[in-house]
């Protein structure tokens, strides 16, 4: 009798050891399949957050020199508007013209700023499926082949927009 009772004693220390061991590799497959995610989430929100920092900084970079072209016009309107024009004047447009490079401006910002909306967006909505993909009220675990899925998806459309 004792011999059974120690027999099932080591038994149930054996049961308890691999269930400590299961739980320890549950937990570290859960770890990892996170860290997996939050690569990937990380991933594919850096794209869209490089276009929206360069566009930005693009923007940033030109609008000194518009400004300065659009206070020169300005100063143009009035002197046409007293019916004197100075010759001066006029060089200095053409100059605040070429600084600013117009031309390039007028056919690059625009774009810039559909690719900085573009890219708003697409965070956006990166943030919206992360939200979707796990209510907060909820402590179910997700099943990460589904985000996987879902991030394969948004860097597809991404692809296509750019």
């Amino acid at each position: 009798m004792v011999a059974e009772i120690l027999a099932l004693r080591a038994r149930v220390e054996k049961l308890e050891a691999e269930l400590r061991d299961s739980a320890k590799l549950r937990e570290t497959q859960k770890r990892d399949a996170i860290d997996k995610l939050a690569a990937r989430v990380a991933h594919e929100v850096n794209t869209p957050a490089q276009f929206v920092s360069d566009n930005v900084s693009f923007l940033d970079n030109a609008f000194p020199a518009v400004v300065e072209l659009l206070e020169k016009i300005e100063v143009l309107v009035d002197a046409v508007g007293a019916g004197s024009v100075p010759a001066q004047l006029v060089r200095d447009i053409r100059s605040a013209q070429d600084a600013a490079d117009i031309g390039y401006l007028v056919v690059e910002m625009p774009r810039a700023m559909e690719q900085t909306i573009n890219g708003v967006r697409r965070i956006a909505k990166i943030v919206a499926a992360m939200k979707d993909f796990v209510p907060a009220e909820t402590s179910e675990e997700p099943p990460l082949d589904g985000v996987e899925g879902s991030m394969a998806d948004l860097g597809d459309e991404w692809g296509d927009m750019s």
